[in-house]
């Protein structure tokens, strides 16, 4: 798995497991996605960054916690340009999600910090599920053919 997928993958077990969002990942449009109903324009939650500086490159995930998804560009940062350069589709929120869901009440509460400590817990099992899957899996098998 790559590292952007590692991010997305962790970003969505947190948003399923705290939020209990549904969400997905394409190829083509990276970032994390929330299931929509048919017809209704796709919602991003949450979009990769790419940092470069002094030949060193970094990405990260931002995740839309409570930001306002609706009204004019004066309280709705994405009416005043196109997200990630999508034409036609949306950006969402947890917030906005939830309200949807009559669940509101599950972000009450939430901080900056233990949001970033959650997803820091998810996304260290993560690493270290992948790493026993490579080697318990393919990773040892190809050991073992080389061996013999």
């Amino acid at each position: 798995m790559s590292y952007a997928n590692h991010l997305e993958a962790t970003t969505r077990r947190l948003l399923a497991c705290l939020f209990g969002l549904e969400t997905y990942t394409t190829r083509d449009e990276p970032g994390v996605w929330v299931r929509t109903p048919a017809g209704q324009p796709e919602r991003k939650i949450a979009a990769i960054g790419v940092h470069h500086r002094r030949h060193v490159t970094a990405l990260g995930i931002a995740i839309n916690i409570d930001v306002s998804v609706d009204g004019p560009d004066v309280v709705n940062p994405w009416a005043r340009f196109v997200p990630c350069g999508l034409e036609g589709k949306l950006v969402t929120s947890v917030a906005a999600e939830l309200a949807m869901k009559d669940g509101i009440a599950r972000l009450g509460g939430w901080n900056t910090a233990s949001l970033a400590a959650v997803w820091a817990k998810i996304f260290e099992e993560g690493i270290v599920d992948d790493t026993k899957r490579s080697i318990d899996g393919e990773g040892s098998s190809q050991f073992r053919r080389a061996a013999s």
